[in-house]
């Protein structure tokens, strides 16, 4: 798909933004001439217009959850997936015409075992623009000391104060993390679920 003269009324050529994504993506406009796009699916960016420089955010897939139970199917304890890990870089130049692959990382896959310990899937690694954020780590349960959670990376997009938060550690909800979340598979009492895909956005410059 190609973007022409986004966003809307924008007024200086740095405000012009045209590109190619071959994979699958959201464009926000911020208004006053600010713009993000998130990545959500593995591909290949072609910027072909655009003359400012752009801040780059990353989140790995999130952690699985891992489920240990007694003989006869009987739960004991779930452990939650830890939220994935994220970097920032700020007021990168980007080249036209150039092709910037785009890597998310899958969430890691919950597992169950019986009667021993176990550590579920990490979570995948997200990459672009020469950065890296790497995949949250999967719930261990112990049979000797118990469940052992994943660690809470929480953050706000861009590692700022608002907007959407990523990388949480697995929530009490028996249940998968969302897609494009980073965030570690749910659990309390019982359950077996997978970590959430990671996810990249871009946005126009910004001062701090």
């Amino acid at each position: 798909m190609i973007m022409n003269c986004f966003p809307a009324g924008g007024n200086v050529a740095s405000d012009v933004l045209t590109f190619t994504y071959s994979g699958t993506y959201t464009l926000i406009d911020d208004g006053n001439g600010d713009w993000r796009i998130k990545f959500l699916t593995s591909g290949t960016l072609i910027i072909t217009e655009y003359s400012g420089t752009i801040d780059v955010f990353l989140v790995g897939g999130g952690g699985g959850t891992s489920t240990d139970a007694w003989v006869g199917g009987v739960f004991r304890w779930t452990a939650k997936g830890g939220g994935g890990h994220n970097t920032l870089a700020s007021n990168m130049s980007v080249l036209l015409n150039t092709g910037y692959p785009i890597v998310i990382g899958a969430g890691g896959t919950g597992h169950y075992v019986e009667n021993t310990n176990d550590t579920a899937g990490t979570g995948g690694t997200t990459t672009g623009f020469g950065e890296s954020a790497t995949g949250g780590e999967g719930g261990e349960t112990d049979i000797s000391i118990g469940n052992i959670n994943g660690t809470n990376r929480s953050t706000y997009e861009f590692q700022g104060t608002e907007g959407d938060i990523y990388g949480r550690v697995g929530s009490e909800a028996w249940n998968s993390a969302a897609a494009n979340t980073g965030n570690g598979g749910g659990g309390s009492s019982n359950g077996l679920f997978n970590g959430g895909s990671g996810i990249v956005v871009i946005r126009n410059h910004r001062a701090a």
